[in-house]
């Protein structure tokens, strides 16, 4: 064999030995396996059942319904919840400084404003919180019509007092004792939900 033959056949024989040693192990073009999946957040498991005789809401009923969804055919009307006062009477309030304390359930509101009322783009009734406030009714029309209207009270509270003054002059105080029921005017089958009582009344005295 010539020396030429030789060296060529010794060349392929190298070349080949390199091809199986790189080959050795996962393909060139193999897919790598997927990482494993993170687990999947699922919410915790509810707590026990309260205890048999625990009211979980102020309105009888309402936490063992879950939120309906509606299935026509549903009516458009709606509801209110908590509890409200109607202020009587309806208009000719006398002017003056007016002043409202709110207490319910342990908390108290005061709200305080002026008749004339400010214009209309204007809060004539500021209170010092958001759990209840006053309605002021007539902004529009000349001061002798003019009136506070309503008083409503945020959450479900079971009990309402009330005392009313004028340039710091008692006019008058009332207390209600508050019942509520779950209200769906749409039917059973049908939004909205709602929580209310009956509508209390205060009559304010004639200006002396």
């Amino acid at each position: 064999m010539s020396h030429p033959t030789f060296a060529f056949t010794i060349l392929i024989a190298l070349s080949w030995t390199a091809v199986v040693a790189c080959g050795r192990g996962a393909a060139p073009h193999e897919p790598v396996a997927a990482p494993a999946a993170a687990p999947i957040a699922r919410p915790a498991p509810a707590g026990p059942p309260a205890a048999p005789g625990t009211r979980a809401h102020a309105c009888p009923g309402i936490d063992q319904l879950e939120r309906p969804r509606s299935r026509g055919p549903c009516t458009e009307m709606g509801c209110m919840n908590g509890f409200s006062i109607t202020l009587y009477p309806n208009g000719g309030w006398p002017a003056g400084d007016y002043r409202f304390v709110i207490k319910h359930d342990g908390k108290t509101t005061t709200c305080e404003g002026r008749l004339p009322l400010k214009p209309c783009e204007e809060d004539s009734m500021p209170c010092d919180g958001t759990a209840a406030g006053v309605g002021a009714s007539g902004c529009a029309l000349p001061a002798g019509q003019q009136s506070f209207s309503n008083i409503g009270v945020d959450g479900y509270p079971a009990t309402v007092d009330v005392e009313v003054q004028r340039d710091q002059v008692l006019l008058t105080r009332a207390h209600y004792d508050v019942a509520y029921t779950m209200q769906q005017p749409n039917g059973p089958n049908c939004d909205p939900i709602c929580c209310s009582a009956p509508s209390g009344a205060l009559t304010l005295p004639k200006a002396k």
